[in-house]
C-alpha cells in the first residue's frame, strides 16, 4: 500500500464522520475511486455515516468487487437499506458477490417491502429441529452462544414453525428428551407481510420479548425483538397515540425528503458560492413590481 493510501485509510479510521462529509461533497465517480484505494473496513465506517442516497450512488459507481467488500463490513440493516436504493441489476450483482452467510439473509430481507415484518426481522435467529435432543441443542448453544436469544424456536423438517422454548426450559429438561416433547406448541407468530402499524399494535408484545416471523406457509424466517418495536413506536407516535398507516408513511416520507433536501443543499453549496462571488459588484436585476 502506498504512503498516501495509508494516510487516507488512517484518516477514515480515525475520523469516519469527517470522512463521510467529505465523500458526500464529492461526485460519485470520484468518491468511488477514492474508496477503492482504502481498506474495506475503513471505507465502511464512513459509508455507514453517509446519507443513503450519496452512499448508494457511490457504491453503484464503484468496482462491484470493492463495493461488495465494503457492504460485507456493514451491519445487515445498513446493507439492506443501501441495496434497496440501487437499481435491480446493481443490486443483484452485489448480492451475488457477497459471502453466502451475508447474501442469503440479506436477500431474504429484500424480498419483503420496506416496513413489513419480513423486512424488519432478524433473519439470523436460530431455530432447531423438533427431533433433536436437549443435549444436542445445549452443545449447539455452547458452540455459538452469541447467536442465541432467550427464546429458541423449533421447526419440523420442512422448516415450519412448530414450537418455542426458553433457555430455562432447556436447562431443566432431560438431556435425552427431544425438544418436541417439552416445547410450547401454542406459538404467537407474525406474518412476514404484516404492515408496520399492525406490527406495532400486535398484542403479543404485551407478553413476549420477541416474536417469530413466518411466511404464508408457516415456514420460520426470523424474529423481531421488542426492543426494536419500542424504538419504532417512539418514532411513530403522535400526541400519545400510534399514527394510522397513511400518517406513518407520510411522516416517514417527510423525513426522507427533508434528508434529501439537506443533502442536495450541501451538494450545491460550492456552485451557489461561486455564482454569488461572480455577481459581486453587479447590481441585481429588478423584479416585477420592485422600485427602480
Amino acid at each position: 500500500m502506498r504512503s498516501e493510501e495509508v494516510l487516507v485509510t488512517s484518516f477514515f479510521q480515525a475520523h469516519p464522520d469527517d470522512a463521510a462529509r467529505i465523500i458526500e461533497l464529492t461526485p460519485a465517480a470520484e468518491a468511488a475511486a477514492l474508496l477503492e484505494t482504502i481498506a474495506p473496513d475503513a471505507a465502511a465506517a464512513a459509508v455507514q455515516r453517509m446519507a443513503t442516497l450519496a452512499s448508494s450512488a457511490c457504491l453503484s459507481a464503484m468496482n462491484p468487487e470493492h463495493a461488495a467488500a465494503i457492504l460485507a463490513e456493514l451491519p445487515m440493516d445498513t446493507t439492506v437499506r443501501l441495496l434497496r436504493q440501487m437499481s435491480p441489476p446493481a443490486n443483484e450483482t452485489l448480492l451475488a458477490l457477497l459471502p453466502e452467510s451475508i447474501a442469503r439473509p440479506t436477500g431474504l430481507l429484500l424480498q419483503y417491502p420496506e416496513n413489513t415484518a419480513g423486512a424488519l426481522m432478524d433473519p439470523m435467529a436460530p431455530a432447531v429441529p423438533e427431533d433433536v435432543t436437549a443435549e444436542q441443542v445445549d452443545l449447539l448453544i455452547r458452540h455459538d452462544p452469541g447467536s442465541v436469544f432467550y427464546y429458541i424456536y423449533v421447526v419440523d423438517r420442512d422448516h415450519k414453525l412448530t414450537g418455542v422454548m426458553d433457555l430455562r426450559q432447556l436447562m431443566s429438561a432431560d438431556p435425552s428428551a427431544p425438544v418436541g416433547s417439552f416445547m410450547h406448541t401454542d406459538v404467537t407468530a407474525l406474518a412476514a407481510d404484516m404492515d408496520l402499524v399492525a406490527l406495532l399494535r400486535h398484542p403479543g408484545w404485551r407478553d413476549f420479548d420477541a416474536l417469530p416471523v413466518v411466511d404464508r406457509n408457516g415456514v420460520f424466517l426470523g424474529m423481531i425483538r421488542q426492543r426494536l418495536i419500542r424504538q419504532m413506536r417512539r418514532s411513530t407516535e403522535k400526541d400519545g397515540r400510534l399514527m394510522e398507516s397513511w400518517e406513518v408513511l407520510l411522516a416517514m416520507g417527510e423525513l426522507y425528503w427533508i434528508g434529501v433536501s439537506e443533502f442536495m443543499e450541501l451538494l450545491t453549496l460550492p456552485v451557489r458560492a461561486a455564482a454569488a462571488q461572480s455577481d459581486v459588484g453587479e447590481p441585481a436585476a429588478p423584479r416585477n413590481g420592485d422600485p427602480l
